[in-house]
């Protein structure tokens, strides 16, 4: 029990110190001006902020309630996300089954491969999914998915979703390939094989479940990666979620500081449960 509080109060701990970090940030702009810095200026600013933060009173842009408009822009951010993260996780879970079940002796050019796909760059993905859109409405008349956001009803996702998950799933299938074939050279896989178990029963049983670990650390990076390409898919996509109004109010302290909240807080206890797991497990 004791242990149990006080890994509750290192958490609140961390979040109450990534919010002052948030708020000493979001404060920055009033530090600058007139090619001069105000220090006084922005400790007022940083008083002020945090009032407004930690009392949720006077939070307004334009004259309009700001929780309820950053809110719906984080769901629908977080749904282009979570949606880009499953269709990667299944992309990259279908191509690796494969590749172990048809080209098992290849999985080093796979690899290989996969790296080379790894290089290309983000926002070639996104103009290219972009052009053949436009391309096969031109050439035949059919609209496969809508490119743009037109207005907040019109909302668009296959394309967005795709683009973010074609980088990560490539990301994910190399980790896939790279632990299963660490996996597979294991004396437990060589005892199974000799005992005369089917690979794909010893792939599904034993060696998918050992790899659990490495997709878990590897998280981080996905989610670091998809949360740098959910930007640019947002700003080239003209969509409606957080990160592109992030960008357009970036002056705005309140903004800044309770989209990372609504961004990063989760990722933070979500993580730290994680590790409590796994360090229960462990024992």
């Amino acid at each position: 029990m004791l242990k149990l509080l006080k890994s509750a109060a290192f958490l609140f701990l961390q979040c109450f110190m990534a919010l002052l970090l948030f708020i000493l940030i979001g404060a920055l702009p009033s530090f600058f001006g007139n090619l001069t810095f105000h220090f006084s200026v922005y400790l007022e600013e940083v008083w002020h902020l945090s009032q407004r933060i930690y009392t949720l009173e006077g939070l307004s842009i334009e004259g309009y309630p700001l929780l309820p408009i950053l809110f719906d822009r984080y769901l629908y951010s977080m749904s282009l996300f979570g949606l880009g993260l499953l269709a990667a996780f299944v992309l990259s879970a279908a191509v690796s089954y494969l590749c172990l079940l048809f080209f098992r002796k290849r999985i080093s050019a796979w690899i290989r491969f996969l790296e080379m796909l790894e290089a290309i760059p983000d926002l070639l993905f996104i103009v290219g999914l972009q052009m053949l859109v436009i391309y096969v409405y031109k050439a035949t008349g059919v609209k496969l998915a809508q490119v743009v956001t037109v207005g907040s009803g019109h909302r668009t996702y296959l394309l967005p979703v795709l683009s973010l998950a074609l980088p990560a799933a490539f990301f994910i299938t190399k980790i896939l390939l790279f632990s299963i074939r660490e996996e597979l050279d294991k004396n437990y896989v060589l005892l199974a094989r000799a005992s005369g178990f089917s690979f794909s029963y010893i792939l599904n049983v034993h060696v998918l479940r050992n790899i659990w670990s490495s997709l878990v650390s590897s998280s981080k990076t996905i989610y670091w990666a998809m949360m740098s390409s959910l930007m640019a898919v947002e700003y080239l996509f003209s969509t409606n979620g957080l990160l592109s109004f992030m960008l357009k109010n970036q002056s705005t302290g309140d903004v800044f500081v309770i989209s990372c909240v609504f961004l990063f807080v989760p990722f933070i206890v979500v993580y730290r449960l994680l590790n409590w797991h796994g360090k229960e497990e462990a024992l």
